[in-house]
């Protein structure tokens, strides 16, 4: 997203503010906040960027990467929210997966 808008005329300041508006609906706790959120985003955002985000964007985050479907799968983490690093992910699976005890290696291979 932010290489989109930059290579789209955005300034810093617009990748900033886009960033934060995508960061704060991945934090609605419900689809509802999250359309009445984004609803109000959309009424600022620029005609090409909306129509990134509807294309691009809204359909994979919204079936794996919003707040209430991670919380649905246990891998929403409130302190430090979610992350698409593969490695973090998988970390935290394992962790709660042992439940953040030591295992012999042989009990913990998947």
């Amino acid at each position: 997203m932010k290489l989109w808008v930059l290579k789209h005329g955005g300034s810093n300041d617009d990748k900033k503010v886009y960033e934060n508006n995508i960061r704060t609906l991945l934090q609605c706790q419900t689809e509802l906040e999250y359309n009445k959120q984004c609803n109000k985003f959309k009424q600022t955002w620029s005609i090409p960027f909306i129509e990134y985000f509807e294309t691009n964007l809204e359909k994979n985050l919204k079936q794996f990467s919003w707040r209430w479907v991670l919380e649905s799968r246990d891998i929403y983490n409130p302190y430090s929210g979610i992350t698409n690093n593969v490695r973090e992910s998988l970390n935290a699976s394992l962790k709660r997966l042992v439940d953040y005890k030591e295992t012999p290696l042989d009990q913990s291979v998947l």
